[in-house]
């Protein structure tokens, strides 16, 4: 599985350290995250368990690594950010990472934006709305899911 993170704030930090210990099947794995300390707290969380389980994995400002785009149907892009931030993020993307917002299946964790809006922006119905709690943080969360119809359910 490849995963594409935009945004790597503590709900995605949190998200990704369950993806860790659960021992998933990822291979790569890109996170878009602007704020510098963010990335590196990232970076020097989770490299050396990325390495030791061969997954493939980069931090970045701003740009999706192009070998993303030609596993794009495939690849899950995890929405991140703050709802207020949420329709400049989908309507802006450019590169691959256009191509795996289009293509791609999404997860959204911002609270009260509809997957109709999500859908609109990013020209894919392939939207996934998920309400994790706070306690996911620490490992103890439970998280709601609603598909758009056209999530495959595998």
């Amino acid at each position: 599985m490849n995963l594409l993170f935009i945004g790597g704030g503590n709900m995605a930090t949190a998200l990704i350290g369950g993806l860790l210990a659960g021992k998933s099947s990822i291979q790569r794995l890109h996170v878009i995250e602007p704020n510098t300390d963010a990335r590196e707290k990232l970076q020097s969380r989770f490299a050396a368990t990325m390495r030791a389980n061969g997954v493939e994995f980069s931090f970045d400002a701003s740009e999706t690594p192009d070998a993303f785009a030609k596993d794009a149907a495939t690849s899950w892009v995890v929405l991140a950010v703050k709802p207020q931030h949420m329709k400049d993020v989908c309507e802006r993307a450019v590169g691959a990472t256009r191509i795996l917002l289009e293509q791609g299946l999404v997860l959204s964790i911002a609270a009260g934006v509809s997957i109709a809006a999500i859908a609109g922006w990013l020209r894919n119905t392939r939207v996934v709305r998920s309400m994790p709690n706070t306690p996911a943080l620490v490992s103890q969360g439970v998280t709601g899911l609603c598909a758009h119809a056209s999530v495959p359910s595998q």
